[in-house]
């Protein structure tokens, strides 16, 4: 049972902000190829493609390895973080990794070259990192449990009833000869179901079930092996090339970053975007992601998904995402006087006009990026909106770039964009370079200026 097309997926949350999902099927991310499951819905058809790799990939991040304190896990409930300029101080909690070995798996992960000291935070914290997976194992057998007691339930009704409250699912699931039948579903529990149901192609109810408890069955199994895994670490065993660390399960759970620069890098439809901002979320409430990073990544699977097909799905994505419950879709392509008004309020700065020589009235994605970046006034959330990350060695305090050290930065690209001259950016102490500061005014004059040179 495979069909590689399926409906394109929305969701009725804003465009800076979504739902952390945390019932008890909630997981890690599973990609958005919901196969021949899912029919109706909302939208023109889409072929899923990219963003599955997106959730199956936990890749290296290039976010910068100088940026303390990231690595944190979502074990005993969400952790409370406090933050300032973007470095964030974890607070105490109970069975969770310490800071030290937090630092050293965000180092690791993200390129640089751990010390011998680095290596031991995290032989040394073994047993706590351990415990993370072995939460996670518990968690994917209770689930496994759970489904098992839905199929007991005599009637499809209340058979699916019980697995939309699993899924998390807030209005009805309905399931046809042909799959689950999403025509009337809402946008958030579409994008739901195309994460949850991934793989469990069948052509019934109980077949879908099935699946899933397969599915989850093989996590528990994926996890407890983690746990052996990673008590059985040595110092001399911390290499890119380990067998710990080439272990999948291991990879995705501890670099979070990575996983995040992936997914914002990889929102090709309305699906993954969606996803993408609830992962996104998740991770920055959990503290594996700063402010800084969150804000970035953000802009980026935004400016993502606005890039592709000419900005079409992401204008019909705001249609939908923005309109009152009790309103008409807003038609970008032919603005009324209502849909004006309501822009420019919620765009201040737009300065849309109503057309008195009968021309119709429209909204382009890029006009709406141009107002983004004109109007933010946070240099993570620019970077992103220019489709790039905050540069790998550079750090972000005070709303700025910084590079430490006397040296100029062997990196010199911002995106696509090569520095040609750092005079204008160093830092002096007593006649010496201390390093560089780019500011966001500085920033938009490098990507602004005619005389940047693209690579």
């Amino acid at each position: 049972m495979s069909v590689n097309n399926v409906n394109s997926l929305y969701q009725t949350q804003g465009i800076q902000g979504s739902t952390s999902y945390t019932t008890l099927s909630q997981d890690d991310g599973g990609g958005v190829d919901i196969g021949k499951l899912l029919l109706g819905g909302l939208g023109t058809v889409v072929t899923i493609g990219l963003g599955v790799a997106a959730y199956k990939s936990g890749k290296q991040s290039s976010l910068t390895k100088e940026s303390d304190n990231v690595f944190t896990t979502m074990c005993n409930g969400v952790k409370n973080w406090l933050g300032k300029n973007g470095d964030d101080v974890a607070q105490a909690a109970k069975n969770d990794i310490p800071a030290e070995c937090k630092t050293s798996l965000k180092t690791f992960f993200s390129g640089g070259e751990l010390s011998s000291e680095q290596k031991q935070d995290i032989v040394d914290n073994a047993n706590e990192i351990s415990k993370v997976f072995s939460d996670k194992a518990r968690k994917n057998a209770t689930k496994a449990d759970k489904l098992a007691e839905i199929t007991k339930i005599e009637k499809d009704e209340d058979k699916l009833k019980t697995l939309a409250q699993f899924l998390g699912i807030k209005g009805e699931l309905k399931f046809n000869k042909s799959g689950i039948d999403l025509s009337s579903s809402s946008l958030d529990d579409q994008a739901i179901i195309a994460r949850k149901l991934k793989d469990t192609n069948g052509d019934s109810i109980n077949d879908i079930i099935t699946a899933l408890q397969t599915k989850y069955a093989n996590k528990q199994k994926n996890y407890d092996t983690a746990v052996g895994k990673i008590k059985d670490i040595r110092v001399e065993g911390i290499t890119k090339t380990s067998d710990v660390f080439t272990n999948t399960t291991i990879t995705k759970r501890l670099n979070r970053a990575g996983a995040a620069k992936t997914l914002a890098e990889s929102c090709q439809d309305t699906s993954s975007y969606i996803n993408t901002q609830n992962s996104l979320n998740k991770w920055k409430d959990a503290g594996d992601l700063t402010k800084d990073e969150y804000d970035n990544l953000m802009a980026l699977a935004e400016q993502k998904f606005m890039d592709k097909n000419s900005g079409k799905d992401y204008l019909e994505y705001l249609s939908q995402t923005l309109k009152k419950a009790d309103g008409p879709e807003i038609d970008f392509n032919s603005l009324n006087e209502d849909s004006i008004k309501f822009l420019n309020e919620k765009f201040p700065g737009l300065n849309l006009n109503q057309d008195t020589s009968g021309t119709k009235t429209s909204l382009t994605a890029q006009q709406l990026i141009d107002w983004k970046l004109k109007n933010t006034k946070s240099i993570s959330e620019y970077l992103g909106l220019k489709g790039t990350q905050i540069p790998s060695g550079w750090t972000i305090k005070n709303n700025a770039l910084h590079f430490k050290g006397s040296s100029t930065p062997s990196n010199t690209n911002i995106g696509t964009i090569k520095i040609h001259n750092f005079d204008d950016y160093k830092n002096m102490s007593e006649g010496n370079i201390t390093g560089y500061t780019i500011n966001l005014d500085n920033l938009k004059k490098i990507f602004e200026s005619t005389t940047a040179l693209s690579l």
